[in-house]
């Protein structure tokens, strides 16, 4: 049996999930397993270059409660959430080596750091699937390319007025995931930097 991984980056839900909802698709098509991953990069912690920190005391607490909150969910319909600490580029392709695991599916974000990462992933030896998921309105549904996005807000407003784009319906939490994979497997060497949430 195959193993799929899910990595959860700032998509922290199973409702309105497309890249998850697509991962079960290849789940079922393929009789796989789906392991669910958060990576929690340490440098999120680390000052930056203008001396103050990415994720202050009330971010790390929303997002706590959000890991929290998805793990239970995950648990309602059979699973579970891990959460790796350290960098994904160097986790994520030890782990799925470990489990057998070729392919990732995660949400796309258009930023730099986080298309280094799925890079840096594709150049590990690993499928990469990201699916757009971020606004309201999906990219491939506006009346113009992205290269051609207005500068003024009503002037993109009043182009998808008269299109008559809509809000895609918002897709369903999934009523049941696939088996988790055994972490047995997994070396004990990696085992440190896992916990379940």
């Amino acid at each position: 049996m195959s193993v799929l991984i899910y990595w959860f980056r700032q998509d922290l839900r199973l409702h309105d999930q497309p890249a998850l909802q697509q991962a079960l698709l290849h789940a079922a098509k393929t009789n796989s397993t789906l392991l669910p991953i958060y990576c929690h990069d340490p440098m999120q912690d680390a000052p930056t270059r203008w001396g103050f920190v990415r994720m202050g005391a009330h971010r790390r607490q929303v997002l706590a409660d959000s890991l929290y909150d998805l793990d239970q969910q995950l648990q309602k319909l059979g699973s579970r959430l891990l959460v790796l600490t350290g960098k994904p580029h160097k986790l994520l392709p030890q782990l799925a080596k470990q489990l057998h695991a070729s392919q990732i599916y995660c949400e796309d974000i258009a930023a730099p750091e986080e298309q280094d990462e799925v890079r840096a992933l594709t150049q590990a030896g690993l499928s990469v699937h990201t699916h757009w998921q971020s606004s309201l309105l999906h990219p491939t549904d506006l009346p113009f390319q992205a290269s051609e996005l207005p500068d003024v807000f009503s002037s993109f407003r009043q182009k998808v007025e008269r299109a008559k784009i809509a809000p895609r319906r918002p897709l369903a939490t999934p009523s049941r995931l696939p088996a988790l994979p055994d972490l047995s497997q997994v070396d004990a060497a990696l085992l440190p930097s896992l916990e379940i949430a």
